[in-house]
């Protein structure tokens, strides 16, 4: 399916040849344990393409998902992500940097959710609840996004 090696930073999730069963989304992460809890929660819903555990690596692959020139069936457009979601280990900065190195007039516009870590309870630890308490945040962002028609424009939302 791909012509390279995906970086071990990145993990690809998909079903060969298949689109994905629920509207495609990118995580950004700091740990595998709650990527995947986040990912599980958001199905089948919402299909988490890939999962990035660093901000060097998000930086310099998600622009090329996010790129429309060479699509030329609908399924390769319908695997093309709608969000992007970085979770409360990534910066303001990291945010804004992997934003500006995916603008650009052949890139399409999607919607970047960042995670907001004051809005978890200080009683939740880091681990699988609190990877739930987040996924439920994005979740509900994305289902009101996709109400709103919001999913496709290229904003900023704090969850």
């Amino acid at each position: 399916m791909f012509s390279r090696t995906i970086p071990a930073a990145a993990r690809l999730f998909s079903t060969t040849g298949k689109p994905p069963a629920g509207i495609p989304v990118i995580v950004c992460g700091r740990t595998s344990q709650i990527g995947d809890v986040v990912r599980e929660e958001l199905q089948p819903e919402y299909e988490v393409t890939h999962l990035f555990l660093s901000p060097a690596t998000a930086k310099s692959e998600i622009p090329a998902l996010l790129r429309q020139t060479g699509s030329t069936t609908s399924t390769e457009t319908d695997k093309s992500p709608a969000a992007i979601i970085m979770g409360g280990g990534y910066t303001q900065t990291d945010l804004q940097e992997i934003r500006a190195a995916s603008q650009g007039p052949d890139t399409k516009p999607v919607a970047w959710l960042k995670v907001d870590p004051a809005k978890t309870p200080s009683s939740i630890s880091v681990g699988p609840e609190y990877g739930r308490a987040v996924a439920k945040r994005t979740k509900d962002r994305l289902d009101e996004l996709v109400r709103n028609g919001g999913i496709d424009r290229d904003e900023v939302h704090f969850i």
